[in-house]
């Protein structure tokens, strides 16, 4: 039964994939949107006192499957240096069930630090933080 219920997780969540990544999704995240990362748990984040700018500014360049969450992938403007990793890609993922990628919502997300080669298996990433926020670019 558990595997059944893993199965169709897995299919709403490819499904979902595939809709963020369709252009001209109105009035939600897309691929092309820049956005400002920014915030978090503390009131001065760690991620942001080792980055050149004050919110880190992005652009999304997909959305991907990562332990059955769906992750928008940020391509940042300027490297950011956390712990012993430097790197300009981030992933966020959303941090509440039934939260939307639409840029009415409030929209607090996790923050990992990953590799430029985000797809390979063997990827190191870091979180860096768990309460930040996104919003779009203007």
């Amino acid at each position: 039964m558990d595997s059944i219920r893993r199965l169709f997780i897995k299919i709403r969540t490819r499904r979902k994939i595939r809709f963020l990544n369709r252009p001209n999704n109105k009035g939600i995240l897309t691929i092309g949107d820049k956005i400002e990362l920014s915030g978090g748990y503390d009131y001065e984040p760690e991620y942001l006192k080792h980055s050149p700018s004050n919110p880190l500014s992005g652009k999304v360049i997909e959305f991907i499957e990562s332990n059955d969450y769906i992750k928008a992938v940020i391509e940042l403007e300027n490297e950011i240096i956390y712990r012993e990793l430097t790197s300009n890609i981030v992933l966020i993922n959303l941090r509440y069930v039934d939260q939307t990628w639409s840029y009415h919502d409030i929209n607090v997300v996790g923050v990992y630090l990953t590799e430029k080669n985000y797809k390979a298996s063997n990827c190191k990433s870091i979180h860096i933080e768990s309460h930040a926020c996104w919003r779009l670019k203007k």
